[in-house]
């Protein structure tokens, strides 16, 4: 039996999630590259902030079951990203994350019958989802 989840909650809470790492980590870049970091850091931080916009696409769209397929956050992150003032995206990254790794906050839900009934997806969902999707 499928466990009763709160689909439009755990959206709103993606959501929340999401849009604080992508705004975190853009800030973060802006931080790197006034504070003159090599490229690599500012282009890690870059892929961070489209990783993230990546993952949130495959749920909003429903294109991917929420904790099965990594997507390479904080992997091989650069130490000059453990000085204090980049903590705040790293932490924000690092929620997301773990968001996705634990099923949106659902991990009794019977993911493989699909998204909760209530998970609202638009129009603009699907064709994100689309564009991220196609070309692979």
């Amino acid at each position: 039996m499928t466990a009763s989840v709160d689909g439009s909650r755990l959206r709103a809470d993606w959501d929340e999630v999401c849009n604080e790492a992508i705004a975190t980590v853009r800030a973060a870049v802006k931080q790197a590259e006034a504070d003159d970091q090599p490229d690599f850091v500012v282009s890690y931080l870059r892929r961070q902030a489209s990783s993230v916009q990546e993952m949130r696409a495959a749920a909003d769209g429903r294109r991917r079951i929420p904790g099965e397929v990594g997507f390479g956050i904080l992997r091989d992150i650069p130490p000059e990203l453990a000085e204090p003032r980049y903590a705040d995206a790293v932490e924000a990254l690092s929620r997301a994350h773990e968001l996705w790794r634990n099923r949106l906050g659902a991990p009794e839900w019977d993911w493989s019958r699909g998204y909760p009934p209530d998970w609202p997806m638009s129009f603009g969902d699907r064709v994100k989802a689309g564009l991220f999707y196609s070309a692979r």
